[in-house]
């Protein structure tokens, strides 16, 4: 009798066995499927911080992407002649060159005094809230006051300028930040340097970069800086046709002049800035 009983409990031990072994419950065939799809993920956070993972998804990301292409508003040349003035007072009140206040007031809002963005940037500068309230200016309301919106772009520019070192650093730094430019090139560093350096699109590495890249149309911080360069190239041959005025402050005084050009022209000021950042002189 003994031996009966020991016999049954075994047979049906083991008969329990083979049925939880052949017919999986349904929550356990989900904790399997989860935690298969979970192994990647868990591989990378592995990774001291997952920067391998991280930077080789931004290489990739960067690969892909494309310049977006800036075209100039058609009253581009009323605009600037528009706020003119303005941009005056602002370079003054800053020492930033007018014809890249006027250039970066072109690329960022078409000239449009209440332009504004998803993200919160607003007027001709779209400079965001977090942004205004850093810059020695501001005060509530700054922003909506197009001059004042001008001096806050500008008082930006002067403050990249001094973390970066030059102004077409300061450029890029004006839209992808210092803390994306200052870890990539050194202080002062020439244009012919920083340009590759600096062809990245100013976003975080991670899972979140390719909706970053996409909302950015893909544009690098060389490429913004390329495209500001050609509005002020732009804005240089304006200056007769909109008679502004012949002579402008001089914010290059250690700067030779181009030979042929003076150097208190918009011409010879965009020569001089560009002179200044190690950049080529090409026409």
């Amino acid at each position: 009798m003994l031996r009966k009983i020991t016999v049954r409990q075994t047979t049906a031990g083991f008969g329990v066995g083979m049925r939880w072994r052949s017919h999986p419950s349904r929550w356990g065939r989900v904790i399997l499927v989860v935690a298969l799809m979970l192994l990647p993920w868990l591989f990378v956070q592995a990774m001291p911080s997952a920067q391998w993972w991280q930077g080789f998804q931004e290489q990739e990301a960067l690969q892909t992407s494309a310049t977006a292409p800036f075209t100039l508003p058609a009253n581009a040349e009323e605009r600037v002649f528009r706020w003119w003035p303005d941009i005056l007072i602002a370079a003054q009140q800053t020492k930033v060159p007018p014809i890249l206040i006027a250039a970066i007031m072109l690329h960022e809002s078409g000239g449009v005094p209440n332009a504004g963005s998803p993200a919160g940037a607003y007027g001709l500068m779209q400079i965001i809230p977090s942004t205004a309230q850093s810059l020695p200016g501001w005060y509530p309301g700054a922003r909506a006051n197009p001059g004042e919106n001008l001096i806050l772009g500008a008082e930006l520019l002067a403050e990249n300028k001094q973390a970066t070192g030059n102004w077409l650093l300061a450029t890029a730094a004006y839209y992808g930040g210092t803390g994306f430019v200052t870890p990539r090139v050194s202080y002062d560093a020439p244009w012919s340097v920083a340009a590759p350096a600096l062809a990245v699109v100013p976003c975080p590495g991670g899972l979140g970069f390719a909706a970053c890249d996409a909302a950015n149309a893909g544009l690098t911080m060389t490429g913004y800086v390329d495209q500001v360069v050609a509005t002020m190239r732009h804005v240089a041959t304006w200056q007769m046709e909109l008679a502004l005025p012949s002579s402008l402050p001089n914010f290059f005084p250690t700067v030779a002049s181009t030979p042929g050009v003076a150097s208190d022209s918009l011409v010879g000021e965009l020569d001089a800035l560009l002179e200044e950042a190690g950049a080529a002189l090409a026409a």
